[in-house]
């Protein structure tokens, strides 16, 4: 086996089609730093991704012009960027979000550079491609269910899409998710609204269905989070039986 250096694994043979985001089963140890001197003596056809981030900041491994072997899929190896959301095995609930956080802005920014938009097609799981956990973390906080977990990273990559430079009210775009809370034992409890800065619950049946695009006016995409979840990452109380938020 070869230890890795960049290039290993051959230029890939075209534009790329989709991101996967991956977690690294790593300790709290397992950080950028960390990476950057494992690396280059790491047998890489036991695997790499292009990018690992961490608390410390990011490692890039490899140029998105080079394929990595990061899926155990030659297709998705081929045509997949990649990254690593490090520290998963070690990490708190928050200091974990907070990683997948920085993911989100990098791929973000490696999207727009590529024409991509993230939805269900474009941003995939590794557990799609082969017989693994990955991304064990995030797969236990969002959702535990294939479309949960992409709905929770393409809202949070859609944050990172509009160039916040411009006030997007003058423009008329307003990035808008549904959330879908569950309780603590996994049951849908309420729906909530959010630009993934504020959450509001939604109040009637009736706006649910436009939001979903049953009236033919809206179709916004959909995660799903445990409410105290929401609590967490909007600092927020939930009124657990009507669904009221307010501010903490």
């Amino acid at each position: 086996m070869t230890l890795f250096y960049p290039g290993i694994a051959g230029k890939r043979p075209g534009k790329p089609t989709f991101v996967i985001i991956h977690n690294d089963a790593g300790s709290i140890n397992a950080c950028a730093s960390y990476y950057k001197g494992w690396l280059p003596n790491h047998e890489a056809e036991l695997g790499f991704a292009h990018v690992y981030i961490a608390k410390d900041g990011k490692y890039q491994a490899d140029d998105f012009d080079n394929i990595a072997w990061h899926s155990g899929n030659s297709f998705a190896n081929e045509w997949a960027l990649s990254w690593e959301v490090c520290q998963s095995m070690g990490a708190s609930d928050a200091d974990f979000k907070a990683v997948e956080e920085a993911v989100f802005k990098d791929v973000a920014v490696a999207m727009k550079k590529y024409g991509l938009t993230p939805n269900r097609e474009t941003v995939r799981l590794h557990k799609e491609y082969s017989a693994t956990d990955c991304p064990h973390r995030s797969w236990a906080l969002h959702g535990a269910a294939i479309n949960a977990v992409q709905d929770y990273f393409i809202a949070g990559i859609k944050k990172y899409m509009t160039d916040n430079s411009q006030n997007t009210e003058d423009k008329g775009e307003i990035t808008m998710f549904l959330i879908r809370g569950l309780d603590a034992n996994r049951k849908p409890k309420h729906w909530f609204i959010s630009n993934g800065l504020d959450v509001n619950h939604v109040n009637t049946t009736r706006m649910l269905a436009e939001y979903q695009n049953k009236g033919a006016r809206m179709n916004l995409p959909t995660s799903t989070m445990y409410m105290t979840e929401i609590e967490d990452e909007f600092h927020v109380k939930i009124d657990a039986k009507t669904g009221a938020v307010t501010k903490k």
